[in-house]
């Protein structure tokens, strides 16, 4: 996982009351090592507002939630996620 995801989730504990600061290298070390052998791709809102400002298009923060929801839960796993696949979705859902 890269470093900035993991400063993400760890900064995300704290703020959620889960970790006092004091825990936090400690928190993002044990992120760090679950994480060791395993990846994950990330697609944020702010790639889908990217995408859409590029396209011309106006994107609302519930239409960017559902449509990294909807490419989540329907994406081809042989296929993954690209930014066509964002592009479509907002073709789709953004008239």
């Amino acid at each position: 996982m890269h470093d900035h995801i993991l400063d993400e989730m760890t900064d995300a504990l704290m703020s959620g009351g889960v970790i006092a600061p004091a825990q936090r290298a400690a928190a993002h070390a044990a992120l760090a090592a679950s994480w060791i052998e395993r990846i994950a791709l990330v697609w944020s809102v702010a790639d889908v507002y990217a995408l859409a400002g590029d396209l011309g298009m106006a994107v609302s923060d519930g239409q960017a939630l559902t449509i990294l929801s909807t490419i989540h839960e329907e994406h081809d796993c042989t296929l993954g996620v690209t930014w066509n696949t964002i592009d479509t979705e907002l073709s789709l859902r953004i008239a």
